[in-house]
C-alpha cells in the first residue's frame, strides 16, 4: 500500500485514504513497524528504546535494558512508572528516570504507587531511595514522619537529636519534640517548643485560599508563616504578639496584629 494520504497520525495508529477513496485505520505494530511493541499507558518498545508516546525513555540506561524482558510494573497514569526487566527494576518520576539500586526485578512489588512506596521482600523504597529501616516494623506517623527504633524519620531520612518519646507532628511537615520545633528535617532556629502552635483557624476551617498549604504559627517569641512547599519557615516580629491571630476575610486568610495585616506572610499596612 504505497499510495495513500495519511487522515490522522496518533502515536499508535493512523488513518489513511487510499489510491481507490477508501479510509481505513492502521494499527502500529499490526499493520505497519511490525516490531513496534505497545506496553501500555502511552509506552511502547521499538528498535532497542523505550518511547512514551513519541518521546524516548530511558535513553540513558540502554545498556542496561533487556528490552525483550523489559516491562511494566505498575502506573498511576501521570507522574509514577514502574518497569522491570529480567536483572532490573526502573522508574521514570514525572522527567526523572532510575535504576533501583539492588532491587529484584523477580519479588518486587508496590505498596502505595502514590507515596512512592515499594519492596522486593528484603529491602524498602521509597521511590528511587533505599529505606534504611525495615518499614514493617516501623511506626508511621503521617505521610512525611517515621518513627523507627527510636529514631524520628522525615521522608526516610533521619532527624538526628530528635526526641522519640516527646515527638509529636503538628501538620504535615512540622513536628517537634521537648526541645526543638522541625520543619521537614531541619531545627526551627530560635522556636520555644513549649508553646510553638498552629493558629487557631489556619486548619480544619472554612475555605481561604492557600488553604492546606499555609499556615501560620506563633510562639512566646514570635509568630511563623509556614508554606508547607517552601524550604524554610518564615518568622514573623510582632510587637503585638499577643493580638497575633488568623481571620478569613473575602476568602482570603490574613494575620493580624495591633499594627499590621500579613497575607502569604508579607506585611502590609492596615
Amino acid at each position: 500500500m504505497d499510495d495513500y494520504v495519511i487522515l490522522d497520525l496518533a502515536w499508535d495508529r493512523q488513518t489513511i485514504r487510499d489510491s481507490e477513496g477508501a479510509i481505513l485505520e492502521l494499527l502500529r505494530g499490526k499493520d505497519y513497524d511490525l516490531d513496534w511493541v505497545k506496553m501500555g499507558e502511552s509506552f511502547a518498545k521499538f528498535e532497542k528504546m523505550i518511547f512514551r508516546h513519541e518521546t524516548p525513555c530511558f535513553q540513558n540506561f540502554k545498556k542496561n535494558i533487556d528490552f525483550e524482558t523489559f516491562e511494566i510494573v505498575a502506573t498511576n497514569e501521570n507522574s509514577t512508572h514502574y518497569f522491570k526487566d529480567k536483572s532490573n527494576v526502573y522508574l521514570k518520576y514525572y522527567n526523572q528516570e532510575y535504576i533501583l539500586e539492588g532491587a529484584n526485578p523477580n519479588t518486587f512489588r508496590i505498596l502505595d504507587i502514590e507515596k512512592g512506596l515499594a519492596t522486593d521482600t528484603t529491602r524498602y523504597f521509597y521511590f528511587e531511595k533505599i529505606i534504611p529501616f525495615d518499614l514493617s516494623k516501623a511506626t508511621i506517623l503521617n505521610d512525611f514522619y517515621t518513627l523507627s527504633d527510636d529514631t524520628i524519620f522525615f521522608c526516610f531520612q533521619e532527624i538526628a537529636g530528635a526526641n522519640s518519646d516527646s515527638f509529636m507532628v503538628l501538620r504535615e511537615n512540622l513536628g517537634k519534640d521537648k526541645n526543638h520545633v522541625y520543619f521537614k528535617k531541619e531545627i526551627v532556629d530560635g522556636a520555644d517548643c513549649e508553646t510553638f502552635h498552629i493558629l487557631k483557624g489556619c486548619v480544619n476551617s472554612e475555605y481561604y485560599e492557600g488553604m492546606g498549604y499555609t499556615f501560620y504559627a506563633k510562639d512566646k517569641l514570635m509568630a511563623y508563616f509556614i508554606d508547607a512547599t517552601s524550604k524554610t519557615i518564615k518568622p514573623i516580629k510582632s510587637k503585638s504578639l499577643s493580638e497575633f491571630r488568623f481571620e478569613i476575610i473575602d476568602e482570603k486568610g490574613y494575620c493580624i496584629d495591633n499594627e499590621y495585616r500579613y497575607y502569604f506572610g508579607k506585611r502590609y499596612k492596615k
